[in-house]
């Protein structure tokens, strides 16, 4: 008797998280290629960080909000980059203190929750009914460093 309260009390809690799934149908829009570079710039007080660029097409005219981009441990805030050829969802980052160190709890809980390996991320857009969804972009391609030089001194 004791056991079925238990596997009922975890059953009952279990259901009762939010349950976060991804897309595999309906998506309204298309993700094409990505890719992904870390940048480091030529002075100390400069910084390093990285940028990664997802190729959009067939975005509906309905409203659409992209909120983040969840990577390499990270979220990250994103912006729709509109260009004459293409749309690009560009997110990026800056290490505040030159480590990788300090990743957020929750960010972790997100990507194991979907499973992310370090070339997929996760875009979470809000669609027109107002539900937050997600997408699992794969097979993003890393590019070198971007090393700025500092500037010469005269």
């Amino acid at each position: 008797m004791k056991r079925i309260v238990i596997v009922a009390m975890v059953i009952g809690l279990a259901s009762c998280a939010s349950q976060n799934t991804l897309e595999t149908t309906n998506i309204p829009f298309k993700v094409g290629s990505s890719s992904f570079q870390e940048w480091t710039g030529g002075r100390e007080e400069s910084g390093a960080g990285g940028e990664l660029n997802i190729s959009m097409s067939e975005l509906p005219e309905e409203a659409i909000t992209f909120e983040k981009v969840y990577f390499r441990g990270r979220a990250m805030n994103c912006k729709l980059m509109k260009g004459e050829e293409n749309t690009a969802l560009v997110s990026s980052f800056k290490l505040e203190d030159g480590s990788k160190a300090g990743l957020g709890k929750d960010v972790q809980k997100m990507l194991d929750t979907f499973e992310v390996k370090g070339t997929e991320a996760i875009i979470a857009y809000t669609a027109e009914d107002g539900k937050t969804k997600y997408v699992k972009v794969t097979g993003i391609k890393e590019k070198a460093p971007r090393i700025y030089s500092s500037r010469p001194k005269n």
